[in-house]
């Protein structure tokens, strides 16, 4: 049962800092911080790094890689 409410607290957040600007404003400064000519450089370095310190990288390719599509 508290897996349930861990699931429905992460998802009320995520709703809120989608209403409240924060995600836009995180895509926003993430383009402006990354240039389109080494954006897939800068994606394997990151997924590798987050690869190596959490020793999976299938959970890094369906949570990092997903979200840097």
């Amino acid at each position: 049962m508290p897996s349930i409410i861990i699931l429905l607290l992460i998802g009320s957040l995520a709703g809120t800092w989608l209403l409240s600007g924060i995600v836009p404003a995180m895509i926003y400064y993430g383009l402006k911080l990354l240039h389109p000519s080494i954006f897939l450089l800068v994606t394997v370095v990151i997924c590798s790094m987050v690869s190596l310190a959490t020793g999976s990288s299938w959970s890094t390719v369906a949570t990092i890689g997903v979200a840097l599509l």
